[in-house]
């Protein structure tokens, strides 16, 4: 009785994240689209990709968007980041046991990956590039994202 008894809280705690909640992560991206820039647009959306994931399949990889997990990009140019918008700036909800199905919550995730990607295509082939990138405001945007989402790695 005590075995069974154990197993079961031993599974309620495994179930539930309790025992070892993974940790999660904000990933900040700015897109520099200055016009010393441009050569670089495909590179960047490729290296947004495999950070974002395959939305076709789970990944196991630590460097990849999880439940969990936050995102947010934007644009770096020559207007101040203090009065930027982010187009891309997602919080990835984790599962429910009691609440989700899995693959409707698979489907969700799917659908959130697919959608920042087009995001970040369409930001990356139709914006005209800028004069320069006014890096010194990246640090302050940095900052003030990492804090608005605390999550456990930055």
């Amino acid at each position: 009785m005590r075995t069974l008894l154990a197993l079961l809280i031993f599974g309620y705690i495994a179930g539930t994240g309790i025992a070892a909640a993974a940790e999660t992560k904000t990933v900040f991206v700015l897109f520099d689209v200055s016009g010393t820039a441009v050569s670089s647009r495909n590179e960047y959306f490729k290296n947004f990709k495999s950070v974002v994931g395959d939305p076709e399949r789970k990944e196991p990889d630590d460097h990849v968007i999880k439940p969990g997990d936050a995102i947010v990009a934007g644009l770096i140019k020559d207007v101040s980041l203090g009065k930027a918008s982010f187009p891309i700036n997602e919080e990835f909800r984790k599962m429910s046991l009691w609440k989700d199905k899995q693959k409707n919550f698979d489907r969700e995730v799917k659908s959130k990956k697919e959608e920042m990607l087009k995001t970040a295509d369409d930001l990356l082939k139709d914006t005209q590039g800028s004069r320069s990138t006014e890096v010194m405001s990246a640090i302050y945007a940095a900052e003030g994202v990492f804090k608005k989402y605390g999550k456990d790695k930055n």
